[in-house]
């Protein structure tokens, strides 16, 4: 996801500096030169300078105002900031996408001064090749602020993600949009890793009672977490999701498949923690998280 946004930035002309994980991320992308994004219309090559976290520095930065996105797993959330904690001030906002929940708030607690704002995205995208993605499934991006940034964030920061030539908007109740991604995760994710499938194949009639079983259990929590918020129908969210990203791999499946660590202590674990917490009985997302934890990487 981050070399997809880095593209839809670099496209409309921002300079963009990329943040390496490591070495070995370095000696791959220098054995790349570039990032190529295949589209429908063909393949699109982006040309990066990039550094790693441990070599930055602000006079990198030339850009007044300038943005960071941070698009790591959610575990690796904080450590990533770590990395790049003599820097931070440089930044005017710091843009969290990713999958899941909990993340925010271990930033929050670590960095409770630093400008945070959330991002939630139902594009779609899968790696071919080192640096090289497919952009599988075109959706709406949503930023916002949390409770604990109201103060520190304002719309105005994200006016160049705003003005990019996708489908972008701005929420000023973000966090029950969060809520609606991480329940549509927790199925889609959830499933395509236990069946081994692309998004649209868990559409096949077999699953639908199952569907309908998570997704039931889930209103139970929304309207207990976001009481007084208005929310879609769970199943109608995620069947038409799955459908508009029949063709992406979930990116829990991509991490499965690459043998890596997955998000899903801040998808469907954070999902189970929060029930359990509220005293909500969930047993299909329950039943479902047993069957994850015996798949998928420790």
């Amino acid at each position: 996801m981050g070399g997809l946004w880095a593209c839809h930035l670099h496209q409309a002309d921002h300079p963009v500096t990329l943040i390496l994980k490591d070495a070995a991320a370095e000696e791959s992308f220098l054995r790349a030169s570039t990032i190529k994004v295949d589209r429908e219309q063909g393949t699109i090559e982006n040309h990066f300078p990039a550094t790693l976290a441990e070599r930055i520095s602000a006079d990198d930065l030339t850009v007044d105002k300038i943005s960071l996105l941070v698009t790591t797993k959610a575990y690796d959330t904080l450590t990533a900031l770590q990395s790049i904690s003599h820097i931070l001030t440089s930044y005017s906002v710091v843009v969290i996408m990713q999958n899941g929940m909990g993340q925010h708030e271990l930033v929050h607690q670590a960095f409770p001064h630093l400008p945070v704002m959330t991002a939630i995205t139902s594009q779609g995208a899968y790696s071919k090749a080192p640096f090289h993605l497919v952009h599988a499934g075109h959706g709406d991006t949503w930023l916002g602020r949390l409770a604990d940034q109201e103060q520190m964030v304002a719309k105005r920061q994200a006016a160049d993600l705003l003005a990019l030539n996708i489908p972008a908007f701005w929420d000023e109740d973000i966090a029950s949009r969060m809520w609606v991604k991480l329940a549509v995760n927790c199925v889609i994710n959830g499933l395509t890793v236990v069946r081994e499938c692309r998004n649209g194949e868990i559409l096949a009639t077999e699953l639908h009672s199952r569907i309908i079983r998570l997704c039931d259990e889930l209103e139970l929590v929304l309207a207990e977490v976001l009481s007084g918020s208005a929310t879609p129908n769970l199943y109608d969210e995620v069947t038409r999701i799955a459908a508009a990203t029949s063709n992406n791999i979930s990116s829990m499946r991509q991490d499965v498949l690459k043998g890596t660590g997955t998000e899903l202590d801040y998808i469907n674990g954070y999902l189970c923690s929060e029930a359990l917490r509220r005293n909500i009985d969930v047993p299909e997302h329950r039943a479902l998280l047993h069957e994850l934890r015996e798949l998928v990487p420790s």
